[in-house]
């Protein structure tokens, strides 16, 4: 006698709901893909956006800098020309702006190489470009030099007071610095001696002898 087999029916609905079950789990697994692949995608958008945030920052910055390059570049070719033409010496403040530009310029290059190997944070970045384009604007200000790049030269026509030297030692001397004068190939005299031998006097002897010869004739105090 064969096994009683179960009603249509029930086999029928035993399958449907399976079917249904199956089709259940396989659209929560689909949304949870499409939910995974929205929030990975945004990651990417997020992560391209920082990234490109940091290049105008970069690109700024490099802007800024190139600009008081091109400002020190000018400067010393006029210091070379003017110290050249006058004989004078370029003031204190002016090497000191020089040394801190190419301070600056040095952190950029640091900091754009950090960049390249992403060795820094997005804010940590936003910082010190800051910093940095703060730095170079107030060198840009202060590479201005409104009183000049020179020291001060005081021009007269009058001779200067000293007392009368006389020996042989003192006319050898001055001599032989008016004979440095006369060649056009010497462009600087240096006199150098121990304390209270003339030093001074000789040079003023010089200075009061050059100006019967020439009125553009400088005296000045360094």
């Amino acid at each position: 006698m064969s096994p009683q087999e179960p009603p249509v029916s029930r086999i029928n609905f035993i399958t449907l709901f399976r079917f249904a079950l199956h089709l259940s789990l396989l659209s929560e697994s689909f949304r949870s893909f499409d939910n995974y692949q929205i929030s990975r995608s945004g990651k990417i958008v997020q992560q391209v956006s920082r990234y490109s945030g940091q290049d105008e920052m970069i690109q700024k910055l490099r802007s800024n800098i190139e600009a008081l390059i091109r400002q020190a570049a000018d400067i010393k070719k006029e210091l070379e020309r003017a110290e050249f033409r006058s004989g004078k010496k370029r003031k204190h403040e002016v090497e000191n702006w020089l040394r801190n530009v190419e301070w600056t310029k040095n952190k950029v290059q640091n900091l754009d190489q950090e960049v390249g190997g992403r060795k820094i944070s997005s804010l940590l970045l936003g910082n010190r470009v800051d910093k940095l384009n703060g730095e170079i604007a107030e060198l840009r200000e202060q590479g201005r030099f409104p009183r000049g790049l020179l020291f001060d030269m005081r021009e007269t026509e009058e001779p200067l007071v000293t007392l009368k030297l006389i020996g042989q030692a003192f006319e050898q001397n001055l001599k032989e610095i008016w004979a440095c004068l006369m060649d056009d190939m010497v462009l600087r005299i240096g006199i150098y001696g121990m304390g209270g031998v003339g030093k001074s006097s000789l040079a003023v002897h010089t200075y009061n002898r050059l100006l019967k010869k020439s009125e553009s004739v400088y005296w000045t105090r360094l």
